[in-house]
């Protein structure tokens, strides 16, 4: 049963367990719940877009023993598809106990050091992390398997798999200082094994060895300025077969030993990211810095963006007694470090909002964004000059909301609410776009039984010459029953849409929905959706839609 126990325990993103509270808890706590689905569909007008009846049941259901030990199970159950599912941690196991100031990491875990090291990586293996209360000092390390070797055949007969050799790593973290000065200092690799699997003609992947070095430091130079700095330096080497040599131009990664072994296939990266921020009384400054070397990888991260330097710049503050609050950002980035590639994309951005909040219930809120994007590229024309071309695109992005709320003590509540926002897209090859839309709405609430709704809405697209608009009303009436145990609500909309000005299109919606709570445990809900099309086309029949849902489910 233990072993059970461990086999099914997972979550690789489980917080640790305190051993010190088990003596607190009880010996099993089940949670989660089991719930059924019925949907019925019928149309006339089009062909059917799903079969007229569907069924499904599913459970999650979580066993926490003495909230060491997780178990969670889950299962679906459907007229197309009857399985007994074990969801991804099912098939593997990990513990996090923890022990005062020691935490240990057990099976299937993850940990990060960093951003640009160790960072979040799945590893099979053991961890641990000593943060004692109110030390100058706290260590992490972790040894594991971040990879299974995999040959290129099926995998149960069904499956082929991409070649993976074994890959193990390790890792050590050591942190020195406490809050308002502190450095930690990372050292983090991992291997490929080139006896995992065979090489053959047939295998394109390659054995790989990385090494990364690395440290992060945070300073609070004084009670209005803090600085943070991270940075990473990874050698990266492609082929492990290859026999080692000498590096002229990185010279100290000759004499790594057997930390790492440099050949023809290596490269070495490096990751730098700095922040500066200034914060007083009514207003904030910070200020970003970002380089990644192009190549730069760590085997510690499952995704990395490299090849990119940028800088951003942000203030907010706070004016009139907090009632205004303004926050403005902008930053520049571009790719191609090194000028081996032949586009350089070039991008900035700006952003802006401003909130005012007069009194408890009116407030409004301003945004506006502009995004620039330009892709320098250089090419080379038949006589053998270089010409260089130049795409640009520029988005920008507004917004306005406005909110009325009457005071929530009288019986009869209102809200008036507008919000309407724009898109605008254009490029040097004369391709523009613009999006509008626009809310008006009035919501009335009556105590705690009786809700109402009018909303007015519009939308405009305008590409290509071709502008197209959908507008219409939305009505919703809301009422509930037995302390709020049971609440229905019916909603219907007209929309109409134009195409050129001209009318190409009436739908019709109407909406009804149901639900029932008895006791803690058990709800139910049905709801009907109809919709009605008119194509003003000749010839052109009319849509028609049904659907309709019953639900059940019960809470463990």
């Amino acid at each position: 049963m233990i072993g059970l126990c461990l086999a099914l325990s997972m979550g690789q993103h489980a917080t640790a367990q305190d051993l010190e509270q088990i003596g607190d808890q009880k010996l099993v706590r089940v949670s989660g719940g089991i719930s059924t689905n019925t949907t019925f569909y019928h149309a006339t007008g089009i062909e059917s877009r799903r079969d007229p009846f569907y069924w499904m049941i599913n459970a999650n259901i979580n066993f926490d023993f003495l909230g060491v030990v997780q178990v969670p199970f889950s299962m679906t159950i459907s007229q197309q598809n009857k399985n007994f599912s074990q969801p991804q941690p099912f098939n593997r196991f990990g513990l996090s106990p923890k022990y005062k100031s020691v935490t240990a990491h057990l099976g299937h875990r993850s940990m990060t050091f960093s951003n640009y090291t160790l960072a979040g990586n799945l590893f099979f293996g053991v961890g641990v992390e000593v943060e004692p209360e109110d030390s100058f000092w706290r260590v992490s390390a972790m040894y594991g398997r971040f990879a299974k070797a995999v040959s290129k055949s099926a995998q149960s007969g069904l499956v082929f798999a991409e070649p993976t050799f074994k890959r193990l790593g390790y890792g050590v973290k050591v942190g020195l200082g406490k809050e308002k000065h502190n450095i930690d200092l990372i050292l983090f690799k991992a291997k490929d094994d080139v006896h995992s699997i065979e090489i053959t003609d047939e295998v394109d992947v390659l054995p790989e060895e990385n090494l990364v070095l690395g440290f992060n430091t945070s300073h609070k130079i004084n009670k209005r300025i803090s600085f943070e700095l991270e940075y990473a330096y990874s050698m990266f080497t492609r082929d492990t077969r290859i026999p080692p040599t000498t590096i002229n131009d990185y010279t100290f990664v000759n004499n790594l030993g057997s930390l790492f072994t440099p050949n023809i296939s290596s490269d070495y990266n490096g990751a730098l990211q700095s922040k500066i921020k200034y914060t007083a009384s009514w207003y904030q400054l910070n200020l970003s810095y970002r380089n990644i070397d192009p190549g730069y990888q760590t085997m510690g991260s499952s995704f990395l963006n490299n090849d990119l330097r940028d800088i951003s710049g942000g203030i907010a503050w706070r004016m009139f007694k907090q009632k205004v609050n303004v926050a403005m950002n902008a930053g520049l980035q571009h790719n191609n470090l090194d000028n081996q590639l032949t586009a350089q994309v070039r991008r900035g951005i700006f952003s802006s909002n401003v909130s005012y909040a007069p009194n408890e219930k009116l407030n409004f809120n301003v945004s506006y964004s502009n995004f620039n994007s330009s892709t320098q590229q250089s090419q080379l024309r038949p006589d053998i000059l270089t010409d260089t071309l130049e795409f640009f695109q520029v988005t920008r992005n507004g917004s306005i909301n406005v909110n009325y709320q009457t005071n929530k003590e009288v019986g009869l509540n209102h809200t008036l609410f507008l919000s309407s926002s724009i898109q605008d897209a254009t490029d040097s090859e004369s391709n523009s776009s613009t999006f509008y839309n626009a809310t008006l709405g009035h919501q009335v609430r009556i105590g705690n039984a009786w809700s109402l709704g009018l909303t007015y809405t519009y939308n405009r697209n305008q590409s290509v010459g071709l502008v197209s608009v959908t507008t219409g009303p939305i009505l919703t009436v809301g009422r509930s029953f037995f302390e709020n145990k049971m609440r229905t609500s019916i909603s219907g909309s007209l929309l109409n849409s134009y195409v050129q000005n001209s009318l190409e299109s009436t739908v019709n919606n109407v909406r009804w929905m149901n639900s029932l709570r008895v006791g803690k445990k058990h709800s139910f809900s049905v709801s009907v959706y109809y919709l009605n099309k008119h194509l003003k086309e000749e010839d052109a029949e009319v849509i028609n839609e049904i659907r309709g849902g019953v639900n059940y489910s019960y809470r463990l």
